[in-house]
């Protein structure tokens, strides 16, 4: 079969989720940049505007006429691509997708095609690990996007041409259209989303309700301390499992005594990092909230909920003052750290976001190079 596209991009893509655009802009920038790849299709059940010039093309449907039918599709633009790329996020953790991924990779070319800015694990089960194994030995590229994933690569696939990279997103520094506030800043702006305790994206009513509540009398008592504007943003637009039922609960309990305004998912990454650079810190549970904070030199507080987050904070070397574990943080505590911050200035994080995007542009350099991270934890170096 003749191979018109020059790239077929997979990832959770088209799934209202800014960091995951994010990542779908930076593999396809990287991809036109690094690789000449013109024609490039995306695996996505939706058409995205994610920037000024960059509308991409649905491909699988919503509602699949017969079982299996967006797996025929994928199929049949690997067999019309020169190489897949799987661009950014942790999406190697079980058997199923793996092996599809494994099959995609062998109609398109296995030593054409590559996984950039990727975490693996934690593994399902043995058979998780051991198709990863497997796709490890057969894909030309793997750069994985932190110290975890490469030891993981090694200790299954010690011969597997691994590279350590970072957060595939951080490149988009890189992009003509990446423009951010120079001026004065105003306002704090806050972002969180729901914690899921399964796989299915289920959630703890009491939790999420107390964690709202929380929230609230830390916002209510920065308001009438500082007088700043309070913003909430939400990252992931998805009617059930997005961030909007937890930031309009938030809003609900604030009603006629603070005043908030919210701003609604955007699919333009671009556009979201231009809003958070006019705000004088970011409060942020989404790991991207942190990202794109980072990247547009806006001082963030981490509220971790999963261990990437954790990582990410690592790997920057955000000093712990800026570091909360939203199962069990202290209101007070948090509460001191933005006011204090307000007042003489937040702590920042130590790697220089001009390194962390040279690192994130080396996902499309094959050389072997292993870059140092800000951690204090052994598991981490």
């Amino acid at each position: 079969m003749f191979k018109h596209l020059d790239a077929f991009l997979v990832g959770y893509y088209g799934m209202q989720n800014c960091g995951d655009d994010a990542l779908l802009l930076a593999t396809h920038f990287g991809a036109r940049k690094h690789l000449q790849c013109n024609k490039i299709a995306v695996s996505s059940m939706r058409d995205i505007k994610l920037c000024d010039d960059l509308q991409i093309a649905k491909t699988l449907r919503k509602t699949q006429n017969w079982r299996g039918q967006n797996r025929v599709i994928q199929y049949r633009h690997a067999l019309a691509s020169k190489r897949v790329i799987f661009g950014g996020g942790s999406v190697f953790h079980n058997a199923t997708d793996i092996n599809q991924k494994r099959h995609l990779i062998k109609l398109a070319g296995q030593k054409r095609s590559q996984a950039l800015g990727v975490s693996l694990g934690p593994f399902k089960d043995t058979q998780a690990e051991q198709a990863c194994a497997k796709f490890l030995r057969e894909v030309g590229f793997v750069a994985v996007r932190d110290q975890q994933s490469y030891d993981i690569a090694k200790a299954i696939t010690p011969d597997c041409n691994v590279k350590l990279s970072f957060d595939l997103a951080v490149s988009l520094c890189k992009h003509p259209q990446f423009k951010v506030n120079q001026g004065p800043r105003q306002g704090i702006l806050f972002n969180v989303c729901p914690v899921a305790k399964d796989a299915f994206g289920n959630t703890d009513p009491f939790e999420e309700e107390q964690r709202a509540r929380d929230l609230s009398q830390v916002i209510e008592a920065l308001w009438r301390r500082t007088g700043e504007r309070i913003t909430l943003i939400n990252f992931n637009g998805h009617a059930q499992l997005g961030d909007g039922q937890l930031t309009k609960l938030i809003c609900e309990q604030l009603r006629g005594r603070v005043p908030v305004s919210t701003i609604p998912y955007n699919s333009n990454p671009l556009k979201v990092m231009q809003v958070i650079s006019h705000f004088k810190v970011m409060v942020s549970m989404r790991l991207h909230g942190n990202v794109f904070a980072y990247m547009s030199k806006t001082p963030s507080i981490a509220l971790n909920y999963h261990p990437k987050c954790e990582q990410w904070c690592e790997q920057i070397g955000l000093p712990q003052a800026m570091r909360f574990d939203i199962n069990q943080f202290s209101k007070r505590g948090l509460f001191n750290a933005i006011e204090q911050g307000l007042e003489t200035g937040f702590p920042m994080a130590q790697l220089p976001v001009e390194t962390a995007t040279e690192r994130s542009e080396a996902n499309w350099s094959k050389q072997d190079e292993q870059p140092k991270f800000f951690s204090r934890h052994p598991a981490l170096q």
